[in-house]
């Protein structure tokens, strides 16, 4: 599910940008934009601004932006409506399209110039309008004078359409989607740079095994913690950040991966199988700290107040160096009282904690879990 959410996120701001492009172009050669969607489909929210609709839509893996005259109408722009005219007396709007008068279809431009002249040869007579607006088919009764004082256009003769523009204007529209798309790492990747971005200090550090995960795979394929990583495959590693790229283009590969062990080096084959997020994770790491990652309610750190992101320091007076080695301490003294030495958002702090038994499994429980340092 986070997979899905991620890509249709991703999807949404290329999406964006690529309609971005054609809109700023659009706009800037005057062509009248009647929309813009992220999405399509259903409309699930929007609003209109100027005369041109924002609108985000149900089916996220795509866009549009929709600029008259891309087609053939076939009906009448009214683009202007001045305020007090009889035009706005009567109801015409800025962006409002006349498809028929009298129940004849403005399918075409000879169609409107043959009208054209019987409005002008009877302006007081009484016409019925039918008019399209926000996608919706509007009546309007209304006579012939009463389009004085707005400007009306057919999709042959607009200015403002897109098929009316010159072709370098044309061209420039169309190209300024992808070309969007192609500018944005240049402008992203300075951006995040300048800003700064974390990375795990551990990636830069050499990768010698601190941690295996029991019943892992690395766990059944005999690695041992303190196993120096040399190479994977064949290629060289110098750090933590080379075993993850490693690991992750070979899914569900075998890898022979060899390491220095007390001084000596052994090849071990494991399988790097992937999850059903696509990620390989085979069971060994850098060495754990001991800090806090959840707390569970009612359980012994609980009601020892420790939270996350505690690092215990020591344990009654035993410095700790990684997680292994607290919670080895941990199953040494079920049922007695320890002093631990917390470091808390830098400050440090003392608690007690009183190690129980699980009754469903027998074993020590503390029941604060580690907070992953990678």
């Amino acid at each position: 599910m986070t997979a899905i959410v991620a890509f249709i996120f991703v999807i949404g701001i290329l999406v964006f940008i690529h309609e971005l492009g054609h809109f700023l172009l659009a706009k800037w050669s005057g062509v009248r934009v009647e929309k813009f969607s992220l999405g399509f489909g259903k409309k699930l929210f929007g609003f209109r601004k100027g005369e041109t609709e924002y609108l985000i839509c149900a089916l996220p893996l795509g866009g549009y932006v929709k600029m008259y005259g891309e087609g053939s109408e076939g009906n009448f722009i009214v683009d202007k409506v001045d305020p007090g005219s009889d035009a706005d007396k009567a109801g015409f709007r800025p962006g409002d399209r006349i498809v028929s008068i009298e129940g004849i279809e403005l399918t075409s431009f000879p169609r409107w110039k043959q009208l054209e002249g019987t409005l002008k040869t009877e302006p007081e007579r009484d016409y019925m309008f039918v008019l399209e607006r926000d996608d919706k088919k509007i009546e309007l009764t209304a006579k012939a004078r009463s389009l004085e004082g707005a400007d009306t256009y057919s999709e042959k003769e607009y200015p403002r359409g897109f098929s009316n523009q010159p072709l370098l204007n044309r061209l420039l529209i169309v190209v300024a989607g992808p070309f969007m798309n192609f500018l944005l790492p240049f402008v992203f990747l300075p951006i995040v740079f300048m800003i700064g971005i974390t990375v795990p200090a551990y990636l830069e550090q050499v990768p010698v095994i601190g941690y295996i995960k029991p019943g892992s795979q690395a766990a059944e394929a005999g690695f041992r913690k303190g196993d120096k990583i040399i190479e994977i495959e064949g290629k060289k590693v110098s750090d933590w950040k080379d075993v993850n790229i490693e690991l992750q283009t070979n899914p569900d590969a075998l890898l022979n991966i060899e390491v220095e062990r007390e001084g000596a080096m052994e090849v071990i084959p494991v399988k790097a199988t992937a999850s059903s997020e696509g990620i390989v994770a085979i069971g060994f790491g850098e060495p754990l700290k001991a800090k806090v990652g959840t707390v569970v309610a009612g359980t012994p750190a609980d009601k020892a107040d420790l939270v996350k992101g505690d690092e215990i320091l020591n344990i009654d007076g035993t410095k700790i160096a990684d997680w292994d080695q607290m919670s080895s301490i941990v199953k040494e003294n079920s049922g007695k009282e320890l002093t631990l030495l917390i470091n808390r958002q830098g400050k440090e702090i003392t608690k007690t904690i009183t190690p129980e038994t699980s009754v469903e499994t027998g074993k020590n429980m503390v029941s604060s879990r580690p907070l992953s340092t990678g």
